[in-house]
């Protein structure tokens, strides 16, 4: 199933929700950038400035599963920087295809669920580009 992510959208609608938002930069972590090592990635927030998204593409599959339990680390790791995020006014979102949060970070987070967008939605973002 295909996804639509942020940096897919044209740049226009990019600026135009960072402006809405009051957002003056995001920063999204390509996969390379995760597999090397997941805890780096979580740590960025740091390097992000005030007021800023810092986006984990596919990194639901660092949080475990009925097969695999999260990694105490990456646990620790993510609960810390998102109360560090907070106070400085940065986001933490996290992208997946399944919902699955370690219970140790559970409350830390809001989990949004949504449909991918319809034919219509598709066809107006296509227009705008």
């Amino acid at each position: 199933m295909p996804k639509l992510h942020f940096n897919d959208l044209p740049v226009e609608l990019q600026a135009s929700i960072r402006r809405d938002l009051g957002i003056r930069s995001s920063r999204s972590m390509t996969m390379d950038e995760v597999r090397r090592d997941p805890v780096d990635a979580i740590n960025a927030v740091s390097d992000i400035p005030e007021k800023s998204i810092l986006v984990l593409n596919d990194f639901h599959q660092f949080l475990g599963d009925a097969g695999q339990p999260a990694s105490p680390l990456i646990t620790r790791s993510l609960k810390e920087k998102v109360r560090e995020a907070r106070t400085a006014g940065k986001v933490i979102i996290i992208l997946g295809c399944t919902l699955g949060l370690p219970l140790e970070i559970e409350k830390e987070f809001t989990v949004i669920e949504y449909e991918l967008p319809g034919s219509k939605v598709l066809a107006v973002i296509a227009e705008v580009g």
